[in-house]
């Protein structure tokens, strides 16, 4: 009897181990799912304002484009006339 009572002693004692454990553990994870949400937050924060910062920068490049492009087109319309001219006076 004692030898049975020793062994479901161990037993009990395991099981209390092994839930601690697995208490201990479950904390641990909870920590850091804690952790991965607040370093996503401060990605999604940081996306942000990346997505804003492309969005000026584009309107920046698309007015900057447009005004080389209207340059260069007022050149053009100037090179004609005097190709033009060279070529008529050969």
């Amino acid at each position: 009897m004692i030898v049975l009572d020793l062994i479901f002693f161990i037993v009990a004692l395991t099981m209390t181990g092994v839930a601690a454990l697995l208490f201990f553990y479950m904390l641990y994870l909870e920590s850091v799912i804690k952790q991965h949400k607040r370093r996503i937050a401060e990605l999604e924060r940081h996306c942000n304002s990346i997505v804003q910062l492309l969005a000026e920068n584009e309107s920046k490049f698309e007015d900057k484009h447009s005004e080389i492009f209207i340059e260069e087109e007022l050149i053009e319309e100037e090179i004609w006339p005097e190709t033009i001219d060279d070529e008529r006076m050969r």
